[in-house]
């Protein structure tokens, strides 16, 4: 094998690996800043609790949004993305994803069976 074509190769892989586990180092470095943060805000010494705010939190934020905060605050969030042409695809992708997982309009609602044919 070529010793340049070899080099190559491994400089692929190396760069497909750094693909791999940078986002997920980065999100586990920042979920440990943030619960290590949110444990240090209440200063009673019992782990774990700062995730429990974390959950409660985003549990009251989610029924507030629920009630009587979604609409404006979407409204005004969909008219500043309008604006951003990247941001408007991104939000739009996402927000069609969301919806058709776990949305009110779920897309996905039957199991599919996807047989592999081994070798060819």
């Amino acid at each position: 094998m070529n010793p340049r074509r070899f080099g190559r190769i491994l400089l692929g892989y190396f760069f497909r690996g750094l693909l791999l586990v940078v986002p997920v180092a980065i999100l586990v470095y920042v979920l440990y800043n943030s619960l290590t943060y949110l444990d240090g805000l209440i200063p009673i010494e019992i782990p774990g609790l700062g995730l429990l705010s974390l959950i409660v939190g985003l549990t009251v934020f989610g029924w507030l949004g629920s009630t009587f905060l979604y609409q404006p605050i979407a409204d005004l969030g969909e008219e500043v993305l309008k604006r951003v042409p990247f941001l408007k695809t991104i939000h739009d992708a996402l927000k069609d994803l969301m919806e058709a997982l776990v949305g009110s309009k779920k897309k996905f609602d039957r199991p599919v069976l996807v047989r592999l044919m081994a070798g060819s």
